[in-house]
C-alpha cells in the first residue's frame, strides 16, 4: 500500500511540474474552435428541434463542424 502512495505521489509530482513549466497552454485559437464548436453543434440541435433543419441536415453540420473543429485543434 505504501508503495501505491508513494507512486501515487510521484505522479502528482510530475502533473505539478508539467503545469509549472506550461507546456500545455492553449493558443487563442484553440480557445476559439473549443468554444465554437459546441455553439455550433447546440444551435444545429436548436434548429432540428424547431422543425428548421431536417435530420440529416442537422446531423452533417455537426459531423463537419466537429471534424473541422478537431483538425485546426490539433494542428495549432
Amino acid at each position: 500500500m505504501a508503495a501505491l502512495c508513494q507512486n501515487a505521489k510521484t505522479r502528482g509530482d510530475w502533473a505539478l511540474q508539467w503545469e509549472r513549466k506550461g507546456s500545455f497552454n492553449m493558443t487563442d485559437a484553440q480557445v476559439g474552435l473549443a468554444l465554437a464548436a459546441p455553439i455550433i453543434v447546440a444551435f444545429a440541435i436548436a434548429l432540428r428541434k424547431m422543425g428548421v433543419l431536417q435530420g440529416y441536415s442537422a446531423m452533417s453540420a455537426v459531423v463537419i463542424s466537429v471534424a473541422i473543429a478537431a483538425v485546426l485543434f490539433l494542428q495549432q
